[in-house]
């Protein structure tokens, strides 16, 4: 919950990524189940020189996958 203070994305992500694993959906692809979702920022992206925030889901039947394809660009949005 926001308490006036600075935002903690990864904190929402923890709880959205929990909604998540329990719906139906989650893993209905060949048993591929969401693990996490990460939230990165600015230089941590990946190897290129990047600024963005990106939220990357974590799947289970691929959990080190980190070459950008699933990378969702969260710059400028808030919580």
């Amino acid at each position: 919950m926001y308490n006036g203070n600075d935002e903690n994305k990864q904190k929402c992500l923890d709880y959205l990524c929990k909604a998540i694993m329990e719906t139906r959906a989650n893993g209905s692809e060949n048993n591929n189940h969401i693990q996490e979702l990460r939230y990165l920022d600015g230089q941590t992206c990946n190897q290129e020189l990047r600024f963005e925030q990106v939220v990357r889901p974590v799947w289970s039947n691929n959990p080190e996958r980190s070459d950008g394809y699933y990378d969702i660009n969260v710059t400028g949005d808030s919580a």
